[in-house]
């Protein structure tokens, strides 16, 4: 035999007697057990159950067009129902909007800024599903208490409408009755550091809001307020997502504080 075919017959033979060894011995690979979940930084807070109603409010009408009240109900898990009760409004295609500020009677218009919006099937008591408005968003958290009124709006043909498209018709400011989601978020300004050089408005002490500076980063301005990214998307709900959540717009305000949220 070779020396070539000496060394051949000897690595096969070799490997024939390392296989053998492995199933004689009775040797299977040891399962890799998969990796478990790590915890959450912060003890969960359950959400309210199905059926729960979370908000009331009553309507009022600058036009005297519209009256009743309404309530808004867990419908499923992170899903929920605007019911009207009693319900009287205008004629014509008319939405329920749901915004995130307090209305007076002195705004009569609301065709532009952010809000989600439901067309009613006209007067009278009704239910409007609302979809997954506790996860509107780049971080909603399933919370939807940032939204603080529903407004009643009529939609115009926009080439007769000179100065506004959907005019209000009426409105109710809502009342939540909703737990914290997040009591884990504690607000501490450590103070400027690059990447988050901006100003804070404060009262007593305490950060209210953020005002980016150029050339800031988002993580940077999270960890001055010893926040994640996660949380501070979570205190600014309606903050325009993009294709990256993460990138700080120069003169954007940031809210700091869960009560203004």
């Amino acid at each position: 035999m070779s020396r070539y075919g000496w060394v051949m017959f000897r690595a096969s033979a070799l490997a024939g007697l390392l296989l053998a060894g492995a199933v004689l011995s009775g040797c299977t690979p040891t399962p890799v057990p998969p990796l478990e979940p790590l915890p959450p930084t912060f003890e969960a807070v359950e959400p309210p159950g199905v059926g729960t109603v979370v908000a009331s409010g009553t309507f009022e009408s600058p036009t005297g067009e519209v009256s009743g009240s309404l309530t808004i109900r867990v419908a499923e898990t992170h899903f929920y129902e605007l019911e009207l009760h009693d319900f009287t409004g205008p004629e014509g295609i008319v939405d329920a909007q749901l915004v995130p500020e307090r209305m007076t009677s002195a705004r009569t218009c609301y065709d532009t800024g952010f809000r989600t919006s439901a067309q009613l099937a006209g007067p009278g008591s009704q239910a409007l599903p609302l979809g997954d408005i506790g996860n509107i968003g780049p971080s909603g958290g399933n919370n939807p208490t940032f939204l603080d009124a529903v407004v009643i709006v009529v939609h115009t043909d926009p080439r007769d409408a000179a100065t506004c498209y959907l005019p209000v018709a009426g409105f109710a400011n809502l009342e939540w009755d909703f737990p914290d989601m997040r009591p884990d978020i504690a607000v501490e300004d450590h103070g400027p550091r690059v990447g988050a050089e901006g100003e804070v408005t404060e009262a007593n002490g305490r950060p209210l809001a953020y005002l980016v500076a150029p050339d800031d980063i988002l993580g940077e301005i999270a960890e001055r307020f010893g926040l994640t990214i996660d949380d501070l998307l979570y205190l600014n709900p309606t903050r325009v997502s993009g294709a990256d959540d993460s990138i700080a717009y120069a003169d954007e305000v940031l809210n700091l504080d869960k009560a203004n949220r």
